[in-house]
């Protein structure tokens, strides 16, 4: 094959697409020739051999939602990968559409970073994720964690009449009225999702001798109530391809795992169980199992607007930073330490470096019709000498038409209310700002504060201002909330006041304390603000006085994709703690 040489999987490749997959030892489930094989007529793959690697490609996505295009694999092999990508952007150049490459593993992401940085965004899917266990822990089932398994097992094998054998030339006609029969029973189920697992199947039956598959089967009563099919995926672990069992079997799901894996994977230290593809169902089943690692895998496209790398990207962003904020050096490195991730910051490269950026943080809109989960934008900027060229604004369309989901914001400065409201976000949240002064004390019980876990404030705050308007955050997001406000030489704070609990956050900048976020009454800060004063000056007895007190909640302005327009957002909602 030359180049330019792409054509249709056969049978006949498989030694040489085999060999290629052995010299790169990978762990990933695609990175098998059974599954590009058994997937190869419904995405329509292709392969080719391009500068010694095996290259493929294959359509199962579109472009504008109607024009079909070609998702190509990373180059396989040990041949030249570089220059291997290099003829597949010239690919794409010449049918003028980008270049996708997917799936990707970290070693491969960090490939396009050193050969073509600022050229690819490199997103990643948590539904795509494999799940990788120990061949032993499978095996053995021991310990507490798999009490609920081995208990399964135990139903089943009550009835003594069992037994279990692996898929031969001989069975091989009853498997497969086995899997017809399985797919009989979930009729009432049934979608093209479906359709197309069973279309996939239904060539490992025909092929299973020529593709070198591994089966098993259960037997009850001499009838086959569950069948697995795997593969050896490379040195040390072995593929899960199918498993299907009678539901109404109870334990046949964890038994025939378990003996496929007893009899069948020895020698390997792993065992893949391939993706959930987002079915809460399939995730509960396999995370129940407890994996090794959760395979993190990513996708790849030419684009202008890119992912910042936290290490590759760090000296150009904190540049960024400190020309267009102002912070301190010390900071930028806390934020970019305990916040920045390769996944939620967009950045535009010019002259081989980020020069405009801006962070997308997760955060969950409650409405009257459910919660819209969506993205807060945080540090939009652009160096002083890039400014004009609409580089923002072409970090925040990226980012409607990546994600598709609602954008918050809080505008930095009142002026750029204007500038986000051409950009189609829409006033939600008002900024408030009181002026408090410390009540003078009394004999009065003083009130307890105590240290709070990032869970327990977490369970405070949506208690008290869970329904329509309100801005969730995750629990890492809280976490850290709770860090900036300790670098911030301030404190997050439980009051327990008999079955009542209470929050406050605050900080210290000078002779200010501003009291970040609270779940008391308002009235009641003044009372409580002796306390925090005494509670700081014991840990920072050399600071000087502080004069100033403040309590401040942030104006917020929300975009919705158009799918969402008609989503009222209440104004009388509650936006706070603002993630910076």
């Amino acid at each position: 094959m030359n180049d330019y040489n792409f054509r249709e999987i056969r049978l006949e490749d498989r030694e040489w697409i085999k060999a290629r997959l052995a010299e790169d030892d990978d762990n990933s489930c695609e990175r098998s020739f059974v599954t590009i094989f058994l997937y190869r007529k419904l995405y329509r793959a292709q392969a080719a051999d391009i500068k010694g690697c095996c290259v493929f490609r294959c359509i199962f996505k579109t472009m504008n939602e109607s024009v079909p295009y070609w998702t190509y694999y990373f180059p396989l092999g040990a041949g030249d990968k570089r220059g291997a990508l290099e003829v597949m952007l010239e690919l794409c150049r010449r049918e003028q559409i980008p270049l996708h490459i997917e799936p990707i593993v970290a070693r491969e992401r960090q490939m396009l970073l050193d050969w073509f940085p600022g050229q690819f965004i490199i997103d990643s899917n948590r539904d795509f994720y494999d799940y990788v266990y120990s061949r032993e822990k499978l095996a053995g089932l021991r310990g507490k964690k798999m009490q609920k398994k081995r208990n399964h097992i135990a139903r089943f094998k009550d009835d003594e009449d069992w037994s279990y054998e692996p898929i031969t030339r001989e069975n091989l006609a009853e498997t497969r009225f086995m899997a017809h029969s399985w797919i009989c029973s979930r009729e009432e189920k049934w979608n093209e999702d479906m359709e197309n697992e069973f279309s996939v199947l239904e060539e490992a039956f025909a092929n299973y001798e020529a593709l070198g598959l591994k089966g098993g089967i259960l037997r009850q009563h001499g009838d086959i109530v569950a069948f697995t099919m795997g593969e050896p995926l490379n040195s040390n672990t072995i593929l899960i391809h199918f498993e299907k069992a009678f539901p109404e079997v109870h334990g046949a799901y964890p038994m025939i795992n378990q003996q496929f894996i007893q009899h069948t994977a020895e020698g390997f230290e792993y065992v893949n169980r391939e993706d959930d593809m987002g079915d809460v169902g399939l995730r509960k089943a396999k995370l129940s199992y407890y994996p090794e690692l959760l395979l993190k895998k990513y996708a790849a496209e030419t684009s202008e607007v890119v992912m910042a790398d936290p290490v590759r990207d760090r000296e150009a962003v904190k540049a960024m930073w400190e020309q267009c904020f102002g912070d301190s050096e010390d900071f930028i490195d806390f934020y970019i330490q305990n916040r920045m991730n390769e996944l939620n910051m967009l950045v535009i490269y010019r002259e081989g470096r980020a020069v405009s950026m801006a962070s997308f943080l997760p955060a969950d809109i409650q409405t009257s019709v459910g919660n819209l989960e969506g993205y807060y934008v945080y540090a939009v900027a652009t160096l002083p000498e890039y400014q004009g060229q609409g580089l923002s604004s072409r970090l925040l369309d990226f980012a409607k038409r990546h994600w598709g989901k609602p954008l918050l914001l809080s505008p930095a400065a009142p002026d750029l209310r204007i500038f986000y409201a051409k950009r189609g976000f829409q006033p939600v949240y008002d900024r408030k700002l009181y002026v408090l002064q410390p009540a003078r004390e009394t004999e009065a019980a003083e009130p307890v504060l105590c240290p709070v876990s990032p869970a327990d404030y977490k369970a405070v705050r949506d208690a008290k201002w869970q329904g329509p308007g309100y801005v969730a955050w995750l629990e890492q997001d809280i976490a850290y909330a709770m860090e900036h406000a300790a670098f911030q030489l301030g404190e997050s704070l439980l009051l327990q006041e008999g079955d009542r609990r209470e929050l406050v956050m605050y900080t210290v900048d000078g002779d200010t304390m501003r009291i970040v976020e609270t779940t008391l009454e308002l009235c009641r800060l003044p009372q409580l603000l002796p306390v925090l004063i005494r509670r700081f000056q014991a840990k920072y007895p050399e600071h000087p006085r502080m004069f100033n007190f403040e309590y401040r909640l942030p104006d917020g302005m929300v975009w919705l994709p158009e799918s969402l327009k008609s989503t009222r957002l209440t104004r009388r909602g509650y936006f706070n703690l603002v993630l910076d």
